[in-house]
C-alpha cells in the first residue's frame, strides 16, 4: 500500500495521467506539475504503511507532518517526521495521505469542512478504507479548484458505479 500511495502522489503530482493521455493524441504540452521537493505530506495513521510512505516522501526531500493517536515519536525523531494534531496535519499538508481504519469516528473525517481548511490545490490520497473521504464533497472541491486533485484505491461503494469521482 506505501508504494501504491507513493505513486499516486507522483501521478497527481506530474499530472502523468492526463500527459499521458495527451501525449497519445499527438499532442506535446507542457508539464504543469510540481516538485515533491519542498511540499509538505500530511500522513493520518503513523503506522506500518504511514511510516514506509514517510521514509520514501523524505527521501524525494518532503517535509512529514503526521497525526496518530499511537504516536511513535522514537520512529518520527529518527526519520524527521513531525508529530502534529489532526487539524493540524490537514492545514499543513499539500500532500494528504490516509491510513486509518473506517470506523465511525474515522467515517468522512474529510468532508467538506476538512477540505475548506486544506492548503487550496492540496491532494488527498486515500488507499485504506472507502468512507473515509466524503466523495460528493471532494468532488465538489476539485471542481472549484479547493483541491489539486485526489488518488484513490478505496471508494465508498466498490465496486465502483455511480461516485461523484
Amino acid at each position: 500500500m506505501c508504494e501504491l500511495a507513493f505513486g499516486l502522489m507522483l501521478s497527481l503530482a506530474r499530472s502523468i495521467p492526463r500527459l499521458d493521455s495527451v501525449v497519445k493524441k499527438g499532442e506535446w504540452p507542457r508539464n504543469d506539475g510540481t516538485e515533491l521537493a519542498g511540499k509538505t505530506l500530511g500522513i493520518v495513521g503513523f503506522g506500518a504503511i504511514g511510516k514506509n510512505l514517510a521514509t520514501r516522501a523524505r527521501a524525494f526531500g518532503m517535509r512529514v507532518v503526521a497525526f496518530d493517536p499511537y504516536f511513535d515519536q522514537a520512529f518520527a525523531s529518527l526519520h524527521g517526521v513531525e508529530q502534529k494534531t489532526l487539524d493540524e496535519t490537514i492545514e499543513l499538508a499539500d500532500f494528504l495521505s490516509l491510513h486509518v481504519p473506517l470506523t465511525k469516528e474515522t467515517k468522512y473525517m474529510i468532508d467538506e469542512q476538512a477540505i475548506a481548511r486544506m492548503k487550496k490545490g492540496a491532494f488527498i490520497i486515500n488507499t485504506a478504507r472507502g468512507g473515509l473521504v466524503n466523495e460528493a464533497a471532494a468532488a465538489s472541491a476539485l471542481k472549484s479548484g479547493q483541491l489539486g486533485g485526489i488518488g484513490l484505491d478505496a471508494y465508498e461503494v466498490e465496486p465502483v458505479t455511480d461516485s461523484p469521482l
